[in-house]
């Protein structure tokens, strides 16, 4: 049987880690909240002139390979998409509407994300140039339709790494997103859309556990492939 001071020390060696842990888990979150924060300055000191230039750039992207070639270009199994979730520009983010027409009128079926409800995965429902719209739970707008799942996803991606991993806005709905679709669909694709200057080091920026690493970024200078794992 261990004594009391051999229990205490067990104690206050345990409480020690968890205060380590959470020690570190604090600057991790704080220097995430820095990093964002960076970004956001560095995103809107572009300008809108240059926003939409570069976001004309992107667009030229996503269609360099087209969408149909994707998986081959990503040295991915599986078929084309029939679904591609994208998202509708807010603020300062790039403003892909022009490349989802042509892949609309080219066939595509395009969803857009609704936030139904704080706190768990985004629902997808189907646009079409004529779709009615609506504002959803945070007044982004978004279509009236039916809910559709996608097969692949354009993420809106405010920071990136090499590595494929993705800084977020901080609520964490994409990450939940993609982990609840990719549970039913293990063939998922994620494709990040950034601005170039969003890009970060590996030792800027580390991933949470719960973080999702995309399968690719795009940007106005062209495709980011991370490397095979």
């Amino acid at each position: 049987m261990r004594g009391k001071s051999e229990l205490t020390s067990i104690t206050v060696d345990a409480n020690s880690s968890t205060e380590a842990v959470r020690m570190a888990q604090d600057t991790a979150l704080n220097g995430t909240i820095e990093l964002r924060r960076r970004l956001r300055e560095q995103r809107s000191a572009m300008g809108s002139p240059a926003r939409q230039e570069a976001s004309a750039d992107i667009c030229h992207w996503l269609t360099r390979p087209g969408p149909a070639q994707w998986r081959q270009y990503l040295n991915l199994p599986g078929d084309p998409p029939e679904v591609i979730a994208a998202f509708w520009p807010l603020a300062e983010e790039p403003d892909l509407r022009p490349v989802l027409l042509a892949w609309q009128s080219h066939g595509y079926r395009i969803v857009l994300p609704e936030v139904a409800q704080p706190g768990v995965p985004l629902l997808f429902r189907r646009w079409h140039p004529e779709a009615p719209m609506r504002a959803d739970h945070y007044g982004i707008p978004v279509p009236t339709g039916g809910p559709c799942e996608p097969d692949m996803l354009l993420v809106p991606t405010l920071g990136f790494t090499d590595t494929g991993d993705r800084i977020g806005y901080g609520g964490g709905y994409y990450d939940r997103t993609l982990a609840a679709l990719a549970a039913t669909n293990p063939s998922l694709v994620a494709i990040g859309v950034a601005f170039y200057g969003g890009k970060v080091s590996t030792d800027e920026h580390q991933p949470a556990a719960h973080d999702i690493t995309l399968h690719a970024i795009v940007t106005e200078k062209g495709w980011v492939r991370p490397a095979p794992t």
